[in-house]
């Protein structure tokens, strides 16, 4: 199943944790409660479930900050990202919010294909989810 998501990407934030337990921040919580939605448009379509080992791809197209010069923002425009945060931390958001809708548990992910963040104008988020055979 490949899919495109028209968001912004987030990285995973760390759980509050309180006297009364741990959530997820509310930005962040509002962020997987988007992706969840479109994840369940996507498999309305697509009619993708597995509980069998899979392989996840994706590229995070993350917005190039508005502070640089347009020359600054060319450059960069398609180019790898070097800056925090980690591409572990998106990856780790999408991966919760597929839980429960493509498959059972983020366990079942057994390997990573083709995952990076470059700068773009248009951010999106581009991937692919297929099972090992």
């Amino acid at each position: 199943m490949v899919a495109i998501l028209d968001i912004v990407p987030q990285p995973a934030l760390r759980p509050i944790c309180s006297k009364w337990g741990a959530y997820n921040p509310p930005k962040y919580a509002d962020y997987l409660d988007d992706l969840r939605y479109l994840f369940t448009d996507i498999k309305k379509e697509e009619k993708f479930y597995s509980e069998n080992l899979l392989e996840l791809s994706a590229i995070f197209y993350v917005p190039i900050p508005k502070s640089w010069s347009k020359k600054k923002k060319n450059i960069h425009e398609g180019k790898y990202c070097k800056v925090r945060p980690d591409l572990s931390n998106y990856i780790k958001a999408i991966e919760d919010a597929m839980e429960g809708i493509f498959f059972k548990n983020d366990s079942q992910i057994a390997l990573y294909g083709k995952c990076a963040k470059i700068y773009s104008s248009v951010p999106r988020i581009e991937f692919e989810l297929k099972e090992i055979t």
